[in-house]
């Protein structure tokens, strides 16, 4: 799909060129995203009970509601929509699954060890609200070659898991298939010995759906109507983006700044300046969020009380907040200091 579309991007202006945060010194195509959705949407008539006419219903407005996300990313790619117009759009596609697929969120599990938090009062405003921020989490971390793809095929790798424990294989299959067609875009935006920059990037288009996506999945295993998965492991699986993006949009308001506002603020850029490459940035939050996403499952699996993987977590953001915003000088220093030592 990724040469396919190569040519018709070309044609389209589908490219995004250098300038203002962008750190890439050459102009380069926005196909990724579109090559990965169209690969997924292309297997999905071949699975079993998922054909156009067995398709189970939550999932056809899944890939409805996908391919709105889709869409608002690509008018975004080629005209740079204002996010007065991008986050209508977005929320009518989590309506789309939502209001009318009926897939929302009830409970949050027992976060505080007195019983479960219901939110079946506001499930469906709740539910767009958490499509949206997912969305949106993965849009903000899409800044650095390889990153973007790397962090959801964590994700991915540790939802399959989940998969097979929950006895959702056609979940488990579709997220197969999404793990092959990020490992395939990654073969094209990964820097490594035989590529020295990305030769394409996923564009909004890609970042979007990868975020509507993960919080699908999230949702949908939630709520998994046998072995029951804590809703708080699969913040885990997508906690770095989510941390981040909370991070950010509090620092931007802090600053008296519109937390739309884009910045060099992201933990990517701040890795960077401080002396970082391109690969140790990716290696650094890929294995932090892998981590993360073994402590949310490795805490399930041996039924460790939700409470507890609740207070680990709002801790670990609050040392990932204070070391960011309060601390980071030192933390320049420190990371500055290693990279000099490892040159040496």
């Amino acid at each position: 799909m990724v040469l396919i579309l190569m040519p018709l991007a070309r044609r389209i202006g589908l490219v995004d060129y250098p300038g203002h945060r962008k750190d890439h010194a050459t102009p380069t195509l926005l196909v990724g995203g579109l090559a990965m959705i169209l690969a997924l949407l292309s297997y999905v008539p071949f699975l079993p009970n998922m054909g156009l006419g067995l398709i189970p219903s939550s999932k056809y407005f899944m890939l409805v509601g996908l391919t709105m996300v889709a869409l608002t990313g690509l008018m975004d790619d080629l005209w740079q929509l204002s996010f007065k117009l991008i986050f209508p759009l977005q929320i009518a596609a989590a309506l789309v699954i939502t209001w009318v697929g009926g897939v929302t969120i009830d409970s949050l599990g027992d976060l505080f060890g007195h019983g479960k938090v219901s939110v079946a009062s506001i499930q469906l405003v709740f539910t767009v609200i958490c499509f949206i921020g997912v969305i949106n989490a993965f849009n903000m971390v899409d800044g650095v070659d390889g990153l973007a793809g790397s962090l959801t095929l964590t994700a991915v790798i540790w939802f399959a898991v989940l998969a097979v424990f929950a006895e959702r294989m056609r979940i488990y299959a579709l997220l197969l298939i999404l793990a092959g067609a990020l490992a395939g875009f990654l073969l094209f935006n990964l820097r490594t010995p035989w590529l020295a920059r990305a030769q394409i990037f996923m564009g909004n288009a890609g970042s979007m759906s990868l975020g509507f996506l993960m919080a699908w999945f999230a949702i949908t295993l939630a709520k998994n109507p046998g072995v029951q998965l804590y809703p708080i492991t699969m913040v885990y699986i997508i906690g770095l983006p989510l941390m981040d993006l909370v991070r950010v949009m509090l620092s931007r308001m802090a600053h008296g700044q519109s937390p739309f506002i884009g910045d060099r603020r992201h933990i990517h850029h701040l890795l960077l300046d401080a002396g970082c490459s391109v690969n140790q940035t990716v290696l650094l939050k890929t294995l932090a969020s892998a981590l993360l996403g073994a402590i949310g499952v490795l805490g399930w699996y041996y039924r460790l009380p939700e409470w507890l993987l609740f207070y680990g977590f709002m801790s670990i953001f609050t040392l990932y907040f204070y070391l960011t915003e309060y601390r980071w000088p030192m933390v320049y220093r420190l990371i500055r200091k290693f990279n000099r030592a490892r040159a040496v």
